[in-house]
């Protein structure tokens, strides 16, 4: 009857602190009440719940779906977007660049009433001054117009196919093979007067 009640109370005994020095994996569901420190990788194949802190060293794997339902209390150590750009996650940066037309929550932004496609734009160049794509993506505008606020697009590469966009060294190296484009008028002057072919 001891025993029992000795196990009884071990089971029942609640573990405040995790800790992982290697790597971490949870198959089931993972809830954690007070702080949870990872100075490794940490895959959880449930659901995990973090009711404190979460302190990771290494990388957190996930499965696709992304993070949602973020409060800004739990998104801490983050400034501006000047000072890094994974600091413009953070909930309130995202917000305040949104503008009065744009909304941001829960990982998304959500258009208001008087919402405009400049306002989408102002948001993430604000958010984002330098945005780097892989070169293997491709950046798509479905609909509407990209407007560069009179900013140049820099460094564009000699084009491939008719609809490509240009830059003014490759104008220059083509212009004098151009061919005319509509009817071509040529002024004819004779000793500086007006003059016509066949000329006198």
């Amino acid at each position: 009857m001891k025993k029992m009640r000795i196990r009884s109370i071990i089971q029942c005994a609640v573990f405040v602190v995790v800790a992982f020095w290697g790597r971490g994996s949870v198959a089931g569901d993972l809830t954690v009440r007070s702080e949870l420190f990872v100075n490794s990788n940490l895959t959880a194949r449930g659901d995990a719940s973090i009711q404190s802190n979460l302190t990771v060293n290494g990388v957190i794997y996930g499965n696709g779906v992304g993070l949602t339902n973020i409060p800004s209390a739990v998104v801490v150590g983050l400034g501006s977007a000047a000072t890094s750009p994974a600091d413009a996650f953070a909930p309130s940066n995202l917000s305040s660049y949104a503008g009065s037309n744009l909304e941001y929550s829960d990982g998304k932004f959500n258009a208001l009433p008087g919402y405009s496609d400049a306002d989408a734009t102002n948001a993430v160049m604000t958010a984002w001054p330098n945005l780097d794509m892989d070169q293997s993506d491709d950046l798509h505008i479905s609909d509407g117009a990209l407007n560069m606020s009179s900013n140049r697009i820099s460094n564009l590469a000699n084009p491939l196919s008719d609809a490509d966009a240009i830059h003014k060294e490759f104008l220059k190296s083509v212009v004098s093979c151009l061919e005319p484009q509509g009817d071509l008028t040529m002024g004819i002057y004779t000793n500086g007067k007006t003059g016509a072919f066949p000329l006198d």
